[in-house]
């Protein structure tokens, strides 16, 4: 048999017998839910917070709330089991330290539940699928580290949102001054949006752990993604830094609004259309009847269509021009042996 359902849907409209028609095909499954770790870096700063996002899912993709993620970490041989309830969104999110893992791989593993689940004769065996992802300590030649903590959602426009950054600055990268002076930048399609710095007072005889703030304007010049990059140059000379992405609503800076003067009028009586928009605003207005969204959706003006019309959204890496392309590194071990 084949493992879907063919499904033909067609409506007609009684007046102008106009119709529309569409076929789908709907295949079936046994997975019951899918677990995935999401926006959760491969590495590790030592001695750091290591922040772990998990994502429950059905087979169809709609999110599963208020249900029990197990996160089971492995360094070393030895495993440790934690437990989240998922958000209206399926994510469950999970914070480790990392002072005892002593610069060691470490293993993650998410599951839906510690429970066997036997299957029943004549039915589809069901299946659950675990996440599992391999965390390595990021290796660097100063000792001072920062952490930028990228927010759990989607940033709302009109709003100023803290940033977390956590931080471990030991006395040997520190000068005479004992301050040590961060800076951030902001950048959005391409381009700095925002700049400032940070002065943290530190020690050179001790070891300073803890996190700070950073305040981050969030507005359309940012939309609908936007990074920021802080670093710092420690006494040596030698830079600690870090970045992360993070995610902005669709917004505009121009806000408008329509309305009509009635939400319900009889045929051929009169009713107004009420548009407001910031002064000196280029406004235009189209009347659509809805049988032309349903025969196109396409035609549909949404923010979507109009942030895809923007140029450079998200920039990452470096220009051809200054790329440096490592040659390949050939194992000389003869494989014949």
């Amino acid at each position: 048999y084949k493992m879907a359902f063919d499904v033909v849907a067609s409506l007609v409209e009684e007046e102008t017998a106009a119709k529309v028609q569409t076929s789908e095909s709907v295949p079936l499954s046994s997975t019951i839910a899918v677990v995935t770790f999401n926006d959760t870096d491969s590495y590790y700063f030592p001695f750091l917070p290591f922040r772990v996002k998990m994502r429950l899912v059905r087979a169809d993709g709609t999110p599963m709330k208020t249900e029990k993620l197990f996160l089971v970490v492995e360094v070393n041989f030895r495993k440790t089991e934690l437990m989240s309830v998922t958000d209206s969104l399926g994510s469950a999110y999970f914070t480790l330290d990392s002072s005892s893992w002593n610069g060691k791989t470490v293993h993650l593993r998410g599951i839906l539940g510690k429970e066997t689940r036997l299957p029943e004769p004549g039915y589809m065996v069901p299946y659950y699928k675990e996440a599992v992802m391999t965390v390595t300590p990021f290796y660097s030649l100063a000792n001072t580290s920062m952490k930028i903590q990228p927010p759990n959602d989607t940033l709302s426009c009109g709003v100023d949102h803290e940033l977390q950054v956590d931080y471990i600055v030991r006395g040997s990268d520190v000068a005479e001054r004992e301050e040590l002076t961060i800076y951030y930048l902001v950048l959005g399609r391409g381009r700095i949006v925002d700049y400032g710095q940070k002065l943290l007072n530190v020690s050179r005889t001790s070891v300073l752990k803890g996190s700070f703030g950073l305040t981050i304007p969030i507005n359309s010049d940012i939309a609908p993604t936007a990074r920021i990059l802080i670093y710092t140059i420690l006494a040596s000379g030698k830079v600690s830094a870090d970045s992360t992405q993070f995610r902005v609503s669709k917004c505009f800076k121009n806000k408008v609004s329509l309305e009509f003067s009635e939400s319900e009028c009889l045929t051929s009586s009169n009713v107004s259309l009420r548009l407001k928009a910031a002064p000196g605003s280029l406004c235009a207005v189209r009347v659509l009847d809805k049988r032309v969204l349903l025969a196109r959706p396409a035609a549909e003006l949404t923010s979507d269509s109009i942030y895809r019309l923007l140029p450079v959204l998200n920039q990452v890496g470096y220009p051809d021009s200054v790329m440096e392309v490592e040659p390949p590194c050939w194992d000389t071990w003869p494989w014949y042996q």
